[in-house]
């Protein structure tokens, strides 16, 4: 996977991303990352992400919790690495989140349809 700018400004309302993210993100993470939101947006970790279709639209790959905390904490903009690789569809997005979370976190295995329904009523 191939990044096309290290570093950049998404805003959150641009994200497309399941509310039930296919690892595992406690509340107690979302918490942590609402009160470093809150405190120093720039110390959160950049969240990765693809585009999706033609639409300009961008995924979240990883990093959910940071998402869900950066919402919670009223932070309209998180950092950001879009890759060059394009999504054509939610099985495109499900298999890049699940390469990520099988790579780098813990798979939450009930979580994977509530992921693809979610994706399926969007697309």
């Amino acid at each position: 996977m191939s990044i096309l700018e290290s570093k950049t400004k998404v805003r959150i309302s641009e994200i497309l991303s399941p509310s039930v993210t296919v690892g595992i993100s406690t509340q107690s993470n979302i918490n942590k990352f609402a009160q470093m939101a809150s405190e120093d947006p720039e110390s959160l970790p950049p969240v990765k992400f693809a585009r999706v279709n033609d639409d300009g639209k961008l995924y979240a790959i990883n990093h959910h919790d940071v998402i869900l905390g950066s919402k919670q904490a009223g932070v309209s903009e998180i950092n950001g690495v879009i890759t060059d690789d394009k999504c054509s569809g939610s099985a495109d997005i499900v298999k890049k989140h699940f390469i990520e979370i099988l790579e780098n976190e813990t798979l939450s295995p009930a979580s994977i349809f509530d992921a693809i329904d979610f994706l399926e009523e969007k697309l």
